[in-house]
């Protein structure tokens, strides 16, 4: 990540920095500081995540040099740190990590946030997919079977096979995209449910090799219909809903 912009306490569009997850990252503690004052004065919904647990709708009843938030109603014992996350006005997805304080009947009180990542909805914001993820579609005519799906977007995916099959500018249409939900792991495997997503057209924008499992990879871009994004959309969002559950750093 680059360093942060000299003028540290700025609010303005440069205090903030891009990383190469799909987020853009400030330190600014004035910004923050103006932050935690809206999410107290519009009573915002917060959510709260740590591996294994995600909180219901809760909110920030006060701040100064810690948090005061209202207790959530599953809040387990025993939690040392949270990822707070919550929508802001232009309905972009934010969210810090705090350490917890302390603990009361009606308050979970926590250090005050020096980090806020913003999630930027660029189109080509990709997230990584579950193990055992495929796709298959056809191009050509000739159906092409069950390709590793490496990682999603509501753009597009990345996607890899053996051979070149595909070429940047194919069209390739009847898209099958299987997708597991529910627990990962081995054990799981067996007892596993799948989300089934369809496109009907897309094409090949890039490919280059992966030498170190000798694979190519291709990125797709999707062409999908209105009612097909809606449903892209859905899933990019719960997937990342069920990440920061787990709780992956995305």
């Amino acid at each position: 990540m680059t360093a942060m912009n000299e003028n540290a306490d700025s609010p303005g569009p440069r205090s903030w920095e891009a990383d190469d997850s799909g987020y853009e990252t400030t330190q600014s503690r004035s910004f923050i500081l103006q932050v935690l004052e809206r999410l107290k004065k519009n009573r915002t919904f917060l959510t709260l995540y740590h591996k294994g647990y995600q909180s219901g709708s809760t909110v920030l009843l006060d701040f100064g040099e810690h948090l005061v938030i209202d207790r959530p109603h599953n809040w387990p014992e025993g939690l040392r740190e949270v990822r707070v996350s919550f929508r802001d006005e232009a309905k972009l997805w934010n969210h810090f990590k705090v350490r917890v304080l302390s603990v009361t009947g009606a308050a979970v009180y926590t250090e005050r946030p020096v980090e806020l990542l913003q999630l930027q909805r660029r189109a080509d914001y990709r997230i990584d997919v579950p193990r055992g993820s495929q796709a298959v579609f056809q191009v050509k005519e000739q159906e092409v079977q069950a390709l590793a799906l490496e990682n999603i977007s509501s753009g597009g995916m990345l996607i890899r096979m053996k051979g070149p099959v595909l070429f940047c500018g194919d069209t390739i249409t009847v898209i099958r995209l299987t997708l597991p939900v529910g627990p990962e792991g081995d054990a799981a495997a067996q007892a596993r449910e799948y989300r089934y997503l369809t496109v009907g057209k897309a094409r090949v924008t890039r490919t280059f090799p992966d030498r170190e499992r000798n694979h190519v990879m291709f990125g797709i871009k999707f062409l999908p219909t209105p009612a097909e994004a809606e449903e892209l959309h859905h899933y990019v969002r719960h997937r990342e809903r069920e990440l920061l559950q787990k709780g992956v750093s995305l």
